[in-house]
């Protein structure tokens, strides 16, 4: 077992390498220069990102009935290898297709230029912690609602891809990507928000260990662990909406330092335990034979990336609470 400071180190990385991430991903998708784009038809570049996403759809589909089978096979000693290395062959193709995707926005972006700049640098925050919680509040709604406006005009430009409607297709790719830069800019915030409310009550979080998987060749044992712990982070991530729900209430009260305090262990709490995943599927993985388990490069990789593929099927960061390296996002 990782000792309590170990874990919190590791926390952090986690916490850390998620934020960085999705600031490089907008980042390199905005860059005219990075990889010498030429401007394209934006009707045949639109259907060429749509087919992928759609192909990306179908394998977090896969991975789910891949983890179905896990249940349905969990004793079964033949069936059971298969099935596992099903699994990580259709997480490698999801996330092949998460790369090719974010090739697929950058050069519809350049087809259709839509000019919406870079982000920029949130604000300081104050130390008062009712307007600290407040701001956070106001940055995540418009996430919310950026979200849901870049998942309508995605189905909008599906809909002129099919029609094959070029006025269509620039129309509803260009609010597309502006949509996008402001849901950006609100995660963008809303991290800040949220470094600052830690800072603001001095958080220290409450101590969680990660649990090592045991060595030696267990898949059923390792792959039994994974569905108990994967089942633990669903249930950890109902427990930060209620968390927030109840900050939410307690603005303006008494109780919400308490209550802000209860929100951000249950952040910390499902942050570990997508760590914990990525133990998880290592020691699986080691089982398979598609790792060893003396190779420190891909267990620090599977103690960093949270969550995974299969665990997060919607927008972008899922709320900066949850613990996915990858997503579903558009």
């Amino acid at each position: 077992m990782f000792t309590a400071r170990q874990t919190r180190v590791i926390s952090l990385i986690a916490l850390l390498s998620i934020i960085a991430m999705a600031a490089h991903v907008y980042a390199s998708e905005i860059d005219p220069f990075s990889n010498k784009l030429t401007v394209g038809d934006p009707v045949v570049d639109a259907t060429t990102f749509i087919k992928d996403q759609d192909l990306r759809d179908a394998a977090l589909a896969a991975i789910a009935a891949d983890r179905f089978s896990f249940v349905v096979d969990l004793q079964n000693a033949t069936a059971l290898p298969t099935d596992v290395k099903k699994f990580f062959a259709d997480r490698a193709t999801a996330q092949g297709l998460a790369d090719t995707i974010h090739t697929d926005r950058r050069q519809l972006r350049f087809d259709i230029k839509p000019g919406t700049g870079g982000l920029t640098r949130p604000g300081k925050g104050s130390s008062d912690l009712n307007a600290a919680v407040t701001q956070f509040f106001k940055d995540f709604d418009a996430r919310v609602a950026g979200e849901a406006a870049v998942d309508s005009d995605y189905k909008a430009l599906k809909i002129s891809v099919q029609a094959q409607n070029k006025a269509g297709v620039t129309s509803n790719a260009n609010q597309f990507f502006h949509d996008r830069f402001t849901t950006a800019q609100a995660r963008l915030n809303e991290a800040a928000d949220v470094f600052n409310i830690k800072k603001v009550i001095k958080f220290k979080g409450q101590k969680i260990a990660l649990v090592k998987p045991s060595k030696g060749n267990d898949l059923t044992g390792h792959t039994s662990m994974f569905l108990t712990d994967r089942a633990a982070w669903l249930s950890d991530d109902d427990a930060i909406t209620a968390a927030r729900n109840n900050m939410r209430s307690a603005l303006g009260t008494s109780s919400l330092q308490a209550s802000v305090t209860t929100w951000l262990n249950a952040r910390r709490t499902h942050r570990v335990a997508g760590i914990q995943l990525g133990l998880d599927r290592f020691a699986m993985k080691v089982d398979v034979g598609l790792a060893k388990q003396k190779d420190p490069k891909s267990k620090a990789i599977a103690m960093t990336k949270t969550g995974g593929a299969e665990d997060n099927q919607d927008s972008p960061d899922n709320n900066l609470d949850e613990s996915s390296d990858d997503n579903g996002e558009k």
